[in-house]
């Protein structure tokens, strides 16, 4: 393995354990806008905390001189559009979801983009997928859809919408491999973020009651305040700085099979902070989510890759 090429899988596997956690901020900040603005108002909670925390996002990277050159390139401001577009629909749907089913299986059904991501990079490269890494992305969707335990699906419209987040994310995926190969990876982070915040922004002028009195409350809940801020700092200047940054040393399927560890850290922080009790379940699905990369990374690689006719 190159020098960069584990400097890459470190920093991914970074990122995991950062969005691991950012699932216990993303929760307490929807469940914070519920108890001020009322489920009625989903939408617009969803947008205002995406607004705030990309936008806050935004302005932390900006403290970094490197982050600000090339910022008056337009093809820095169209890769981070399509980046930042897809960005938003993927939160949006991902979000709405889990204010109506459970975390685990939110995150089970937000993994299927280790699927997706495959079948996208199939279908726009037209190349076949190695077995070495195909047989990761078996192991990491068992890991994932069982470290909860047995999944217990509905196939109701929240789980349809995080699916949905999941194919969106998997095709991001594709993109910021595409894109940050193309645009220096940190000022496209910064306007990729720019207009996750303007698009939210948008999202929640459409969608706002107009209740200022409860909109006052929630941005003066100190729950609702510090989830925010570590979503903004941590898991989008950080983390999607690292994303951008590293991907573009991994193929999209493989650096998909790393992202998909993501439900063993979030499982393993929600049971330090008593959100949720250790059970054989979490060792089972981490046991095979740990399998699934040792399998994409320590298998033997094919000579070529054959293109599909």
């Amino acid at each position: 393995m190159s020098r960069s090429t584990s400097r890459a899988t470190l920093a991914i596997l970074a990122f995991s354990v950062i969005w691991g956690a950012a699932y216990l901020w993303m929760k307490a900040a929807t469940e914070a806008a519920d108890r001020h603005l009322g489920e009625d108002a989903a939408m617009f909670g969803v947008a205002l905390y995406l607004a705030l925390r990309f936008g806050l996002g935004a302005a932390a990277l900006l403290i970094v001189p490197s982050s600000r050159r090339e910022l008056r390139r337009g093809s820095t401001w169209l890769g981070g559009f399509w980046l930042g577009g897809l960005l938003t629909l993927a939160f949006m749907l991902q979000l709405v979801g889990l204010r109506s089913i459970d975390p685990a299986i939110s995150a089970f059904l937000t993994s299927l983009y280790v699927v997706f991501t495959a079948i996208v990079v199939r279908c726009h490269r037209r190349v076949s997928v190695e077995p070495r890494l195909l047989g990761g992305i078996v192991l990491a969707s068992i890991g994932a859809a069982w470290i909860g335990g047995p999944p217990h699906l509905n196939f109701d419209l929240p789980e349809w919408l995080t699916i949905g987040g999941a194919l969106v994310f998997a095709v991001h995926i594709v993109a910021t491999d595409v894109i940050t190969r193309r645009v220096p990876s940190l000022p496209v982070t910064v306007s990729s973020l720019a207009w996750v915040a303007a698009f939210s922004s948008v999202i929640a002028i459409v969608t706002t009651d107009g209740d200022t009195e409860a909109i006052g409350a929630l941005l003066a809940d100190g729950e609702f305040i510090i989830a925010t801020v570590l979503s903004a700092v941590l898991a989008t200047s950080v983390a999607i700085a690292l994303m951008n940054r590293w991907q573009k040393e991994l193929s999209p399927v493989r650096a998909a099979i790393l992202y998909a560890l993501e439900p063993v850290w979030a499982a393993l922080f929600a049971v330090w902070f008593d959100r949720a009790e250790a059970t054989r379940w979490l060792l089972i699905g981490g046991a095979c989510l740990v399998a699934g990369n040792l399998v994409a990374e320590l298998w033997p690689r094919s000579r070529s890759t054959s293109p599909v006719r």
